[in-house]
């Protein structure tokens, strides 16, 4: 059955495009202040609150489900996942969604980049419980910005591509388990604060917003085109 047939015509208006710009460089600038100050400031007041209360959270399946969902979004089981969906999207000659796919790749150069720029130290062993964070600087979370990207995508193209509600309901509820509990796994494992996790869903989220914008006003226009 040809995917196309999934497809819902939208129009692309210079009101709609402003709707949605707006939203937008709104978080772009809120992803500005807070790096700024995430300059200046190794953790905000409420980042180590929220530390605690991750790391006070017990039980083996609390530990077992951020476990399972940082393996999902960390190699090398996430390159398997790239690879598969990769090799999905030309095997179904689907060339702009295998395009995007390539395209998400692009924002963690970016992410590097903003590490760089912030410079924000990673958390202290005398404030949280570490379990052997990385060398390199914490905001934005290049773990979440990883895992919203590829998780976040899968979801998109899930509620566009697949034509069965409980299939399609399955992967998205997927895509939200790994995206949240990895984020969550994080903080609990002492390698980044919650600000710098939700910065990196912004960042993100931001990088995303304009891949469906692509997708939904022009590379879907050309799929309908006859």
């Amino acid at each position: 059955m040809d995917v196309r047939l999934y497809w819902r015509s939208s129009g692309l208006s210079r009101r709609g495009c402003l709707a949605g710009l707006v939203p937008w460089l709104l978080g772009l600038n809120l992803f500005a202040v807070m790096a700024i100050l995430a300059h200046f400031y190794s953790y905000f007041p409420a980042d180590l609150w929220v530390s605690h209360r991750i790391q006070d959270m017990g039980g083996v399946w609390y530990r077992d489900s951020l476990n399972a969902a940082e393996r999902m979004s960390d190699t090398p089981l996430i390159l398997v996942v790239w690879l598969v969906f990769f090799g999905g999207f030309i095997w179904a000659r689907l060339w702009g969604e295998a395009f995007l796919w390539l395209a998400a790749i692009a924002a963690r150069p970016a992410e590097a980049l903003m590490k760089i720029i912030v410079d924000r130290p990673r958390p202290s062993p005398e404030l949280v419980a570490v379990h052997g964070a990385p060398a390199d600087a914490a905001f934005p979370s290049g773990h979440v910005v990883g895992s919203f990207l590829i998780y976040g995508l899968i979801f998109y193209f899930a509620a566009v591509l697949i034509p069965n509600r409980w299939l399609r309901l399955l992967v998205q509820a997927v895509c939200l388990y790994v995206i949240t509990f990895d984020a969550m796994e994080r903080i609990w494992a002492g390698h980044h604060w919650f600000s710098d996790v939700y910065s990196g869903m912004l960042f993100a989220a931001l990088y995303l917003a304009e891949l469906i914008w692509l997708h939904r006003h022009v590379i879907r226009r050309q799929v309908l085109a006859p």
